[in-house]
């Protein structure tokens, strides 16, 4: 049966049939022209000049592709390759009309012509398909359809042999021109699909082609395919030649239309035959290599004959192996190459590799058999070319191979990239399920969550439960249990007698779901030992309803606020495996358990139950460093619902600052940017909080290099930039007083003072790395980030540099205020360029440390200046002080300085006062000594 032939589906026969006899048409009709070329060129010219044809066709087909994509931009899809079809017709019979009038020329020319036809029209022809069927249409009904490709040239060729000793080889060219008329009909049978923007986009692509060749030779397994091709075409390229050329020498001129008619008929039979049955046989049975691996082997041995024993027999098997295989098994092999790649990578490499891979391998080899030629090397040395070049393919093989497995094996190990693995075809599930064997136990992981994902989890054998890895049975386990496998409950049983207690746990799990049986679990929980095993047997009670009440409330308590690790953790385990509900309190006390594995294992669990009513806890698991990559990945798995609630939280103020600092940066995971962005400017002009703002901010960044489309609000970033310049000059000038105070009091240059000094110095400094973020972000063509760097550097031509650009960027009155702030120069200077950002205010001591208590958004600061105070014993700062404490019942931030205003407070007892006389008295000194 032909391939794909059951598989077309109602609705579908119109366009699979049109497309069927569409490629049969153009295909046997290609094949007659080419009987006819072949013969016609041996037959008045010497197959030393077929290298220069071949050099012709590569380069006229780089053209002749350029002028298809211009020219068929607005043309409607089957009128295009309709007109494309009947100037194939026209010009092949102008060949027939005027062939012998062009003399050598005209055979150089219908060489060519006929090279670079399926050029013109099979692009057409499979970007019509594109258009017209779907990719998993495709995948279903290409097979069918690329079959009329063999039968065309099968009867082609049958066509050709039988007609060429009859009316010659010129005549074939009036039946070509013949079978492409009647072909350039076929078209219109076809869905009418409009103008499409393929064409456009394939011209967009190649007007990038040196970023996709940066690409492509960027990348190992890339490489390595563009190599492979250019090996393949050369060699196969070089075979054609050496075939051409023998056949030349043995056979006699009249003779050559029906010799090559019917070694094309003969090949394109077995080729027919490995198409139907040998392909699929070798997929199955056998590793990709295999399959790429056969052509050049019989070409090697097809060289090494033609070395032993020169002549027909050994060229035959050469052109016998070419004609076979080259558009049946490694068409299909090198189709299955791309797989591993995205779509979008996928588009950019098969793109180069029909401009440079197939031309390119060919013209390379042609160059190389005219220099042979030019050099009086015979056909023994070519042979000898073919065998290097089919060894090379070989090894090309090899290299291929071990890239190809890497980079599948890679898409498999990482999450993110699973909801994009292409559709499973019979290759891919070969090498899944060769992976389930492997010793890597990452790989056998890999492969079951590909399976589950592309709802083949039935193809995972119960008997993976008695793999030696813990991990690969717990998971398998897991599989078993959404899936309701409940055929493997007698191996799962089997699992209750090993000695590991994660096993065994989740072996119960396992069977109290499949096979629920309350008295075989009340009757394990007597009997086992293991306090984790009995906790996981508990909570599959409970979650069954065989405990209810308040006996399974006491149960869980014990173990939630006194049960070791293990048991914490087989009970989260359990709840997770089971996806029982009722347990959401339990679930989050234990995110809070001081154990990082409890909490990891919380992480693991929330993000496997996805309920929305554990967003908080993956909320509180962001602030731990060990769980913080589990939650923000769950978080991003609850889509629009994770967003929504990740985006209340960050505007909430009753929110822990450390939760809410996580924030930004867990949503730029949400590759969202053009919903996010606009409301991220917009929470961080009414943030308070310097960390979080500067956080945001690093958000924005993220977001913005990987979405450069996305317009932000101007006149947002606008005033964040004026709020932000106008900051840094606040902290500037507290600085300024700070040092002001110790110079007319040297007394108050203590120890604190030096903490305070660094505080408001490092809070400058960021502030100004603020203002530098947000012009980045306003003037996203220029490199703020080695701006950055610039003004940080030692080499004043650098800085220099560095504040020019920054003044060629920034209109007045911004500009000035940020080289201000930006210059290294004396504070004085630099507070003078602050303009309409910031008034000096001339602060004494005392007013700066009661303004640092009483407005700093930051909390060190206030504290810092509130222990300041009580070790300078200024005691007109003790109602602020008290003030500040009395504040502490209903303000959080109060709350925090609660202690440290008290121990100031008893310092201050008897303390003298600054607040009536200048912070240079000596008396300060005295009583800060005191």
């Amino acid at each position: 049966m032909i391939p794909g032939l059951g598989a077309i589906r109602r609705g579908e026969h119109r366009n699979v049939w049109a497309a069927f006899f569409l490629l049969f048409g153009l295909i046997g009709s290609h094949m007659v022209l080419e009987t006819a070329r072949d013969a016609l060129f041996l037959a008045s010219l010497p197959a030393s000049r077929l290298p220069i044809v071949y050099i012709g066709i590569a380069l006229l087909s780089l053209l002749i592709t350029q002028l298809q994509l211009r020219l068929a931009k607005s043309l409607n899809r089957r009128r295009a390759l309709s007109i494309w079809t009947g100037l194939a017709a026209g010009v092949t019979l102008g060949f027939w009309l005027f062939l012998q009038d062009l003399g050598d020329a005209g055979f150089f020319a219908l060489y060519i012509w006929s090279g670079v036809l399926t050029t013109l029209v099979l692009i057409h022809f499979w970007v019509l398909l594109s258009n017209i069927f779907t990719v998993t249409q495709a995948k279903r009904l290409y097979a069918f359809i690329g079959t009329g490709s063999v039968m065309g040239a099968i009867v082609g060729s049958a066509f050709a042999g039988t007609l060429a000793p009859l009316v010659g080889a010129q005549n074939l060219l009036l039946v070509s021109a013949i079978g492409f008329l009647a072909t350039s009909m076929v078209p219109f049978f076809l869905e009418d699909i409009g103008v499409s923007t393929i064409e456009g986009k394939a011209a967009e692509a190649n007007q990038r082609f040196g970023a996709a060749v940066r690409y492509i030779f960027a990348h190992p397994y890339t490489r390595s395919v563009v190599v492979l091709i250019l090996v393949t075409t050369a060699s196969v390229t070089l075979a054609d030649y050496i075939f051409k050329a023998t056949v030349a020498e043995h056979v006699a001129a009249e003779d050559l239309g029906g010799f090559f008619a019917w070694v094309y008929f003969a090949t394109n039979l077995a080729s027919l035959f490995v198409q139907l049955w040998l392909v699929n046989f070798l997929l199955k049975r056998f590793d990709i290599a295999v399959a790429l691996s056969v052509l050049p082997a019989l070409l090697v041995i097809g060289g090494l004959g033609m070395l032993l024993l020169p002549g027909l027999v050994a060229v035959l098997v050469i052109k016998g192996a070419d004609g076979t295989l080259r558009h049946s098994l490694m068409r299909t092999a090198n189709e299955l190459l791309f797989l591993p790649l995205t779509d979008q990578v996928r588009a950019r490499v098969k793109a180069f590799i029909d401009i440079v891979g197939q031309r390119g391998g060919q013209a390379m080899v042609s160059l190389i058999i005219l220099t042979l030629g030019f050099a009086g090397a015979g056909l023994a040395v070519m042979a000898g070319l073919l065998v290097l070049l089919g060894v090379a393919w070989l090894a090309c093989v090899i290299v291929v191979r071990r890239h190809y497995l890497d980079l599948f094996r890679s898409r498999l190990q990482r999450d993110d990239e699973f909801s994009e693995f292409p559709e499973l075809d019979l290759a891919s599930l070969e090498t899944l399920i060769s992976l389930l064997d492997s010793q890597n136990v990452d790989e056998v992981i890999a492969a079951i969550n590909v399976l589950e994902i592309e709802d083949k989890a039935r193809l995972v054998p119960g008997f993976i439960l008695y793999h030696p890895s813990e991990r690969v049975v717990e998971r398998a386990l897991s599989l078993f249990v959404r899936n309701h496998r409940d055929n493997v409950v007698p191996i799962v049983r089997q699992l209750l007698d090993r000695r590991s207690e994660p096993v065994r746990a989740a072996a119960i799990a396992a069977i109290s779901v499949l096979a629920f049986d309350e008295r075989e679990l009340r009757s394990m929980l007597s009997q086992e030992e293991s306090a984790a095993v009995r906790a996981t047997i508990m909570v599959n009670l409970i979650a069954s309803g065989a405990i209810a009440g308040s006996d399974a409330q006491q149960a869980l308590e014990a173990i939630v606020a006194n049960g070791r690790p293990e048991e914490k953790i087989a009970l989260i385990q359990s709840i997770a495996r089971r996806g029982a509900t009722g347990f959401d309190d339990a679930i989050e006390r234990l995110a809070a358990d001081p154990n990082a594995r409890v909490q990891l294992t919380v992480a693991r669990a929330v993000g496997h139950l996805q309920r929305p009513s554990l967003l908080p806890v993956l909320l509180q698991l962001l602030v731990s460093g060990h769980t913080r990559a589990i939650a923000r990945a769950d978080l991003v798995r609850f889509g629009d619902q994770g967003r929504d609630f990740l985006l209340r939280m960050l505007a909430d103020s009753d929110v822990h600052l450390l939760a809410r600092w996580q924030i930004p940066a867990t949503l730029v995971m949400f590759d969202d940017a053009g919903t996010l962005a606009p409301m991220l400017l917009q929470r961080m002009s009414e943030e308070r909080d310097g960390m979080l703002r500067f956080r945001i901010i690093r958000a924005l960044e993220d977001m913005l290099d990987d979405a450069p489309q996305v317009e932000l609000d101007r006149e947002l970033l606008q005033g964040a930039m004026s709020r932000t310049v106008s900051q840094a000059y606040r902290y500037l000038d507290r600085r300024m007083a700070l040092h002001r105070g110790s110079t007319e009091d040297p007394a108050c240059a203590t120890a604190v003072y030096g903490l305070l000094d660094a505080a408001l110095r490092e809070k400058e400094r960021n502030a100004i790395d603020r203002v530098l973020r947000l012009l980045g972000l306003m003037h996203r063509h220029e490199d703020f980030d080695r701006i950055r760097e610039g003004l940080s550097s030692d080499d004043p031509d650098t800085r220099i540099g560095a504040i020019e650009l920054i003044e060629n960027v920034v209109e007045p009155p911004l500009r000035g205020a940020i080289v201000g702030l930006c210059e290294k120069a004396d504070d004085a200077i630099r507070m003078a360029q602050a303009g309409p950002y910031h008034v000096e205010q001339g602060l004494d001591y005392q007013a700066l440390l009661l303004q640092l208590i009483n407005e700093s958004s930051s909390v060190a600061i206030r504290a810092l200046a509130i222990h300041h105070a009580g070790e300078l014993g200024l005691t007109g700062l003790r109602a602020a002080l008290q003030a500040l404490i009395t504040r502490c019942r209903d303000d959080v931030g109060a709350q925090m300085l609660c202690g440290d205003a008290e121990l100031a407070l008893q310092r201050l007892q008897g303390g003298g006062d600054l607040a009536s006389g200048s912070t240079g008295s000596s008396s300060t000194g005295q009583e800060a000594r005191e």
